[in-house]
């Protein structure tokens, strides 16, 4: 991996380094549905889809991506919005992104109605995903399609499009925005370094709340602190 010069991203890089592992991340948080931990390969597939599905979509002329859970987004949202707009100018002017969303492109496992090559790799494990992401290009425009899904910056809507749980509450806390923040972080670093690629974080952006969050857990007196 080559030297990361961007005092941002070494900054960023440094922080998450202090969590010791991905673990630290993947643990603090359950499916939906199995209530089981997260596992890297899991949330790999689950990223690499979605974000596959967009760039088809954006191919497709779509001006918002519709039964997409993850990045599905109200039209509304005018932030959302313009990154949907900036992902979409820089697929078209990117002619190489064409070829990595199609639905051929992916594990033997993904797709099985698709022929697949011999020699693909069988899962979204390291060496599939250092593939997949080995272009820088590839990793510059995922690091949009991560704006995106992150918007709005709220708990509540961040469990529905990943299908997670953060916490057992009947309502979130600061606690729930501190594991999303982290979340965030590692993908936008620690996912990509891991593969021994450079990460190519496209935006300066602090992972805030809307107001109308803060101001809720304010009104609710359950904001809590343990960190």
């Amino acid at each position: 991996m080559s030297e990361i010069e961007d005092p941002f991203v070494s900054n960023r890089i440094l922080q998450m380094l202090t969590f010791g592992s991905d673990n630290y991340v993947l643990n603090k948080f359950r499916h939906a549905n199995s209530r089981k931990v997260l596992k890297k390969e899991f949330l790999r597939a689950q990223l690499i889809r979605a974000f596959k599905r967009a760039l088809r979509q954006i191919s497709q002329g779509k001006k918002l991506p519709i039964k997409s859970k993850l990045h599905s987004f109200d039209s509304k949202n005018q932030q959302a919005l313009r990154i949907w707009n900036i992902l979409k100018d820089f697929y078209y002017q990117n002619e190489e992104l064409q070829s990595i969303c199609l639905t051929t492109n992916g594990p033997k496992t993904d797709g099985k109605s698709k022929p697949k090559p011999e020699n693909i790799e069988k899962s979204f494990n390291s060496k599939f995903c250092q593939k997949f992401f080995s272009q820088e290009i590839v990793r510059k425009c995922f690091s949009y399609y991560l704006e995106l899904i992150f918007l709005p910056f709220e708990p509540k809507v961040l469990c529905k499009k990943f299908n997670f749980l953060c916490c057992d509450e009947k309502h979130h806390s600061i606690d729930c925005l501190y594991k999303w923040d982290i979340m965030k972080k590692y993908l936008d670093v620690l996912f990509i370094i891991e593969l021994g690629l450079e990460p190519q974080c496209q935006f300066e952006v602090v992972s805030l709340p809307c107001i109308d969050f803060c101001i809720g857990l304010i009104e609710k007196n359950s904001l809590r602190f343990y960190y």
